[in-house]
């Protein structure tokens, strides 16, 4: 309870920090009841009666005094109040506090509130609702770790962090991802875009200097060998070829020198020519004309795009279903959603997703078995959940991150199930594709190495298990 009848000698020194609301110590005085020493606030400074009812006293070891409406609004703007003298860590009770704002104030309604909170929260293994206008209390199972909570129409939310929910990722890596996607839509991801138009000018520039220098070197080539082995026609400049001696039969008149431009000398093989007749080893010899034109030229720079041409395993882009070669773009907030880049940089693709989202950005694959597989290896891919389920033997081939499918003389590639299943798949496409819709119900997973299944052991075999 506090006292209002005790009345101070002289007010106290007030406090010049950066707490308004603090007053400096003050040792104990005897009250002066005098009616001429009225009271002082020492957070408004306003005078009072000592009589009005308006002066209170916190029961504090330092018995500090302030008027009624400062310690009112001072209670309202805590959890829990306490006093708000200088150092003083005094904590006001629920009846101090119905002294000071009444019975049926907010203040009190919201202190008892917290109060049966922490309380509850002190029990452990229970969650708040974030939405801020629910004041729902969740349990959670002991040590079952990252749990996924819907309430009250509020996205699900993760039971550690209290944060939208996330798949695949830890809560302590959500922030760090949600700043790298930030800066990628901001100006990270036009800056890769016009390193990727960059990239393919330069690859479009590089193969016309190719295809160019091998027309080139072709023409050099023919140059070369019809200044050996042909000659001019006197009258048109024709280029006319002397049946070669290593030709069979009728193709035997090497050494006559007797030739008609544009037929053989004897009649037969017309072409275009003027018809006039030579002598072989008078006509001129064929000149080889060198290439003037000049080969295109780079004028742009090759610079590495990240993630350019790395394939992902077992995912395809959920918007234009195509598999997924470059930057995989993976929804944390949803069980299995990703983009190509290509349907990233779509502006349409905004639309068909919550703005709100966060996209990890992964430039290498998650599973890449080229480190462990050499050329020709077979593996088998299994469903863990069900281990008589999908498996299939296929074959991986080193250079390319893509199962290609081991073809029998039948054309046929054999899927070891119970029944001993023969499918018709002719592509490698076809294998992933066949794969993908075995797997395409687990949100996530991941390979593991089996130490034995009851296979050939000529196999290296490897489970797919559910995250």
């Amino acid at each position: 309870m506090f006292c209002t009848g005790c009345l101070p000698a002289r007010p106290p020194e007030l406090l010049r920090g950066p707490e308004l609301l603090a007053v400096a110590p003050e040792p104990p005085r005897a009250p002066d009841l005098s009616p001429l020493a009225p009271f002082q606030c020492p957070i408004c400074f306003e005078s009072f009666a000592w009589q009005s009812g308006n002066v209170i006293t916190v029961p504090c070891p330092r018995a500090h005094r302030f008027c009624r409406l400062c310690l009112t609004q001072h209670a309202a703007a805590q959890r829990f109040p306490r006093c708000p003298g200088e150092g003083c860590r005094y904590e006001l009770s629920d009846e101090e506090l119905v002294d000071i704002c009444g019975e049926d104030s907010m203040t009190v309604l919201s202190f008892r509130e917290e109060l049966l909170l922490k309380a509850v929260f002190g029990l452990g293994d229970v969650v708040h609702c974030p939405n801020p206008c629910c004041r729902s209390i969740l349990s959670v199972e002991p040590g079952s770790g990252r749990q996924r909570v819907e309430c009250c129409n509020w996205p699900a939310w993760c039971t550690q962090c209290r944060q939208p929910y996330h798949y695949a990722v830890d809560c302590r890596d959500v922030q760090a991802l949600r700043d790298q996607w930030l800066q990628w839509v901001s100006h990270g991801r036009a800056v890769y875009n016009e390193t990727r138009a960059q990239h393919a000018e330069f690859e479009r520039q590089k193969q016309a200097l190719e295809e160019a220098a091998a027309r080139h070197a072709e023409l050099k080539h023919d140059e070369e060998w019809k200044q050996t082995n042909c000659r001019e026609c006197p009258r048109c400049r024709r280029v006319v070829q002397k049946i070669d001696a290593s030709l069979k039969p009728p193709f035997f008149l090497d050494g006559c020198n007797s030739m008609v431009c544009g037929e053989d000398t004897h009649g037969g093989n017309r072409q275009q020519g003027c018809g006039h007749r030579f002598q072989w080893d008078k006509a001129r010899a064929y000149q080889a004309a060198p290439d003037s034109r000049p080969l295109p030229r780079l004028d742009v720079q090759d610079v590495k795009v990240r993630g350019a041409g790395i394939r992902h395993p077992f995912c395809r882009c959920s918007r234009c279903q195509q598999d997924i070669v470059g930057p995989r773009f993976r929804c944390i907030h949803c069980p299995d959603y990703n983009l190509c880049a290509s349907c990233d940089s779509d502006a349409a693709a905004a639309q068909d997703h919550p703005a709100s989202h966060v996209f990890q950005i992964l430039f290498q694959p998650e599973y890449d078995l080229r480190a462990h597989l050499p050329v020709g290896s077979r593996i088998v891919i299994a469903d863990g959940s069900e281990r008589q389920g999908f498996e299939a033997t296929v074959q991986h081939e080193i250079c390319q991150d893509v199962f290609l499918v081991e073809v029998f003389s039948d054309g046929t590639f054999q899927q070891l199930h119970r029944s001993g299943l023969q499918l018709k798949l002719d592509s490698a496409q076809a294998v992933e594709q066949h794969i993908q819709e075995q797997l395409q119900a687990q949100a996530s997973f991941k390979l593991r190495k089996e130490a034995h299944l009851d296979v050939r052991p000529d196999l290296l075999v490897y489970s797919v298990f559910q995250v």
